[in-house]
């Protein structure tokens, strides 16, 4: 086994490198030309290659459900812990032990059906132009669903590592490692609150359109003349209000820095309007999903453990994996750089905080 003595070395390299980089794109790209121009430039690849269409596809699919199999991990490992250090002081934790496999089996089977139901949706759902045609992207929804299937390849093997752990081997942990379990955990749901709050209000006073929203007429005139009624009639409004089509068919004019204010509170009813409150471009949430997988770190590199040459090469797969959310997310004219690389910038930041304070308050 190949040991490295500063193991944290390993985890911040690829973080210090990602910031550095976050810090540089989102500065270039502020100005919103310059924003404008890396988003075409993304949007040229995207149109002119297959493969980018499956593994952008493939990317915002698969955030979100990760970022559900390490909450469930994590309030598992919580639950589990609460029982298990209680169960020599009180008799009734001892004796009803099994409420957290029933717990953990509910939350599985929300999984499961969850998964089962975004299949669905993606297969049945008319978004706007009509059934088979996703309108995030404006082609076939084809590539959401290849990309759904292919996650649970993982999804599902890794859901049932995590039942197989938690009730055949977690209780057979010492106690100094469990409560080393148990503070990771909430190390890491912690930086998935702080960061979905950061991102979340943020949208709510932004509210600024995706890149597909601003050049939505010109997507829109691509499609085909049955689409584009569908789409007329749906009641959608990924753009402006145009008087030709007397329907939500225009771009979305004017400029759209990040620092642009369109808050809830003032957002017109004339306006374009996303699916919720928080469907809006800037920050990037997907990038906190992408993320989710990081928190597996608080794990993996319990303090005091040796680090393996394949702890090493997992910081780095989570690192490229969160790049290529990031990327994916652009490709498909969805968010802008500055949306991204401001993520990066928080959640990067949140991260190292966290890991000093836990690291120093219990050392």
């Amino acid at each position: 086994m190949f040991n490295l003595k500063n193991k944290n070395l390993y985890i911040y390299i690829p973080g210090i490198i990602l910031l550095i980089f976050s810090i540089i794109f989102f500065i270039y790209s502020s100005p919103y030309q310059n924003d404008i121009k890396v988003a075409k430039w993304f949007e040229n690849l995207f149109d002119k290659s297959e493969l980018l269409k499956y593994v952008s596809q493939y990317y915002l699919v698969a955030g979100n459900t990760d970022l559900f199999l390490v909450i469930i991990f994590m309030v598992m490992i919580i639950i589990k812990y609460k029982f298990l250090s209680k169960a020599n002081k009180k008799e009734w934790y001892k004796q009803n032990y099994w409420i957290t496999n029933l717990i953990l089996s509910i939350l599985t089977s929300f999984f499961i059906i969850g998964w089962i139901y975004e299949l669905v949706f993606y297969i049945t759902s008319d978004t706007g132009f009509g059934v088979g045609i996703d309108a995030e992207i404006f082609l076939s929804v084809k590539y959401k669903i290849t990309g759904k299937i292919f996650s649970g390849f993982y999804q599902f093997p890794i859901l049932g590592y995590i039942n197989y752990y938690l009730i055949k081997n977690f209780h057979k942990i010492n106690v100094n490692k469990l409560n080393k379990f148990y503070i990771d955990a909430k190390k890491a749901l912690l930086f998935l609150i702080i960061n979905y709050i950061i991102v979340g209000s943020i949208k709510m006073f932004g509210g600024r359109p995706y890149y597909y929203n601003v050049i939505f007429n010109e997507l829109f005139n691509k499609m085909s003349l049955e689409q584009q009624q569908n789409y007329i009639e749906s009641g959608f409004r990924y753009g402006y209000y145009s008087e030709t089509t007397n329907a939500y068919t225009g771009n979305v004019t004017g400029e759209w820095p990040w620092w642009r204010m369109n808050s809830i509170f003032n957002r017109s009813k004339e306006d374009f309007l996303n699916k919720n409150p928080y469907d809006y471009g800037f920050p990037s949430g997907h990038v906190v999903s992408s993320f989710s997988l990081v928190t597996f770190l608080y794990l993996k590199f319990d303090r005091n453990k040796k680090t393996s040459i394949w702890s090493i090469v997992f910081v780095y797969f989570l690192s490229l994996n969160a790049i290529n959310m990031n990327l994916s997310t652009i490709l498909c004219r969805g968010h802008w750089m500055t949306d991204t690389s401001f993520s990066f910038i928080i959640i990067l930041i949140t991260f190292f905080i966290l890991d000093v304070y836990y690291k120093y308050r219990y050392k």
